[in-house]
């Protein structure tokens, strides 16, 4: 036999004694993982499970079995990802599809939930998923109020001495209600809608200061006008109200394979109030001095101011448009999303990126972490946002929140929620308490601090009038609630 015959009957043995190895390792492989399965060793599972996917080794049981153990050990996310695999080998498997389901549902996937069972058979949707629950997914009700010292802490006292005219618009109390439902178009598309009512309080103020000769004092030789020792300053108030009419509209739809895409419109009607004021110096000329024995009359010139002030109403209608997508891998969800709005007259633009994580794969423990850029009327501005939530007890969940950046003109939550004020938000924090009272039904907590700045027009009397900005810092505080119900 030549060279090249025991080449061949070589390759012929190598490749027969590699496969023998392989169905050697197979056999004891699917041996250990059924026993610690068995056995309830999750971790062994797991660490065998490992071993055998790095070797190119996969199959049904295997990625069944990996999907018990992360379910075992409360990962509903890497267990989710363990039971699509096994799916892709056997879709008809019963518990699979079970224990993916849940595995969604416990790790707050509730859209990829309802397009599984979707596909189900009725038998698995009336025992697994409680059959088909309707057209409605869920009713959602919520009110709450925001309380300011705006007012106290930067409504003016008498102007100093050197300011000719001055004015300011204060925010204040506000209160809002907010009625929302979901409807399931399609297992894999739901409408969320909702209204929501606001209502604040606002006072516009401007003062002035002026001065006129009006005393006269007689003396032997004939009379003489004369200043006040001070000025007098003028005040001016309107008090008002901004209610805004705000309706909502999202269509979630779930893309499959982990994706969801999210366009979004937010519509706000306000009405609101302004006022037209104008203010001016001018020379006025005016008798100084009286001398009788000449029949005599000396004259000065003194500046004089003159304000007026016409209130009117303002009506607003502005948009916001949005376009998120999502993507979940493992145990994060990883968006991106873009906005435009025309809020106060103004252009914005928005993009932003988040990521969604839950460290241990469900509900005990999730954060959010969120960076958003946005572009309004030439400014750049950058916003980044933190929540942290976990679980307190069984029926009890806990949500703590931080935002840096100035707020103003942005959205959140697929443009759920807007600032729209004029006034910059310069830090939000807060927390939340979500009360789990039934399955079908959530309570829902809500502190919030805010700290806000405005702008005050001023006037200063130097050489000649000087116009200058002056900015002022507030606080507010709010509390809200609501009801979550899911049908």
């Amino acid at each position: 036999m030549g060279r090249f015959g025991k080449f061949i009957i070589l390759i012929f043995v190598l490749a027969f004694n590699l496969r023998s190895q392989d169905t050697v390792n197979f056999r004891e492989l699917d041996s250990a993982m059924y026993a610690n399965t068995v056995a309830g060793n999750w971790e062994g599972v797991i660490m065998r499970g490992k071993t055998a996917l790095r070797d190119g080794i996969d199959y049904y049981y295997l990625r069944y079995r990996l999907g018990l153990a992360y379910f075992g050990l409360r990962n509903y996310r890497r267990a989710a990802g363990h039971f699509e695999k096994a799916l892709t080998f056997n879709n008809y498997s019963k518990t699979a599809n079970e224990y993916l389901y849940y595995s969604y549902l416990y790790s707050a996937r509730h859209q990829p939930a309802r397009v599984l069972s979707a596909g189900w058979n009725d038998f698995l949707k009336q025992n697994i998923a409680g059959g088909d629950k309707g057209f409605v997914e869920d009713i959602r009700v919520e009110s709450g109020m925001e309380i300011s010292n705006n007012h106290e802490r930067n409504s003016p006292d008498r102007p100093p001495g050197n300011v000719l005219y001055r004015e300011q618009d204060l925010y204040g109390n506000s209160w809002y209600a907010n009625l929302g439902f979901a409807l399931k178009l399609h297992p894999a598309i739901l409408l969320n809608a909702a209204y929501t009512r606001l209502s604040i309080r606002k006072e516009y103020q401007a003062a002035y200061r002026w001065n006129k000769p009006d005393s006269v004092v007689t003396h032997s030789w004939g009379i003489e006008k004369y200043f006040p020792v001070n000025s007098r300053v003028s005040t001016y108030t309107y008090d008002y109200s901004v209610k805004q009419d705000m309706l909502y509209l999202n269509v979630n739809t779930y893309l499959g394979r982990g994706w969801t895409l999210t366009p979004a419109i937010h519509y706000i009607h306000a009405l609101s109030g302004q006022v037209d004021a104008s203010w001016e110096e001018s020379l006025k000329t005016d008798t100084a001095a009286y001398i009788s024995a000449v029949d005599s009359v000396i004259w000065f010139d003194y500046p004089a101011v003159e304000a007026s002030f016409k209130p009117s109403a303002l009506k607003l209608d502005n948009f916001v448009f949005s376009l998120s997508v999502l993507k979940q891998i493992s145990i994060f969800d990883l968006g991106m999303s873009a906005s435009w709005s025309n809020l106060n007259n103004d252009n914005q633009f928005q993009l932003g990126v988040s990521a969604l994580y839950y460290p241990f794969g469900n509900l005990v423990f999730y954060g959010v972490t969120k960076v958003k850029f946005l572009q309004e009327d030439g400014e750049h501005r950058g916003i980044y946002a933190q929540m942290l939530g976990f679980k307190v007890w069984s029926f009890l969940w806990s949500e703590a929140f931080v935002g840096f950046g100035n707020l103003k003109s942005s959205n959140e939550y697929d443009a759920r929620i807007i600032y729209n004020i004029t006034d910059n938000i310069n830090l939000k924090a807060g927390f939340s308490l979500i009360f789990v009272l039934s399955p079908s039904l959530n309570l829902n907590f809500r502190y919030q601090y805010l700290q806000k700045g405005g702008k005050r027009f001023e006037v200063l009397k130097e050489n000649f009038p000087v116009n200058r900005i002056v900015q002022y810092e507030y606080m507010n505080q709010s509390i809200s609630g609501g009801l979550k119900w899911k049908l």
